[in-house]
């Protein structure tokens, strides 16, 4: 799979059992900082009672039946909170790094206050000394 300049994607392979590897390139933009998450699921998860190991082939019971639909929802909900938390990682990210250049302009601007008010000091002493040099012979 190969997909260039996306913000988001969703990708589907076929797996077996085995090792797996990742390869990521800058070439988006060599410049801005990035972050890449990503998340690996089965299509289909295991049913509740195959996690426990019952391998019973009868027709479930409402019991059984209510049990999964709520471990369903459980998961779906687990599925959520990781969403929110990688949104509120990227936007604490986003935060920081507004903040940080928040700072460093804030100074820049500070330093050129600074400049300025030294010069029109500067300016201004020099419109009330006085020029004239007085020689003596």
């Amino acid at each position: 799979y190969m997909g260039q300049k996306k913000k988001w994607d969703k990708f589907r392979i076929e797996t077996s059992k085995g090792q797996f590897n990742f390869c990521f390139s800058n070439e988006f933009s060599t410049i801005s900082h990035k972050v890449i998450y990503f998340h690996l699921s089965p299509d289909y998860p295991e049913t509740l009672s195959a996690k426990i190991g019952v391998k019973h082939q009868a027709v479930p019971t409402l019991t059984e039946v209510l049990c999964e639909n709520i471990n369903t929802n459980i998961e779906n909900v687990v599925k959520l909170q990781k969403d929110y938390r990688l949104k509120e990682a990227i936007g604490r990210g986003n935060a920081e790094q507004l903040s940080v250049g928040v700072l460093w302009w804030s100074i820049f601007q500070a330093a050129i206050i600074l400049v300025t008010g030294m010069g029109q000091v500067v300016i201004l002493k020099t419109f009330f000394t006085d020029k004239t040099s007085t020689r003596k012979p």
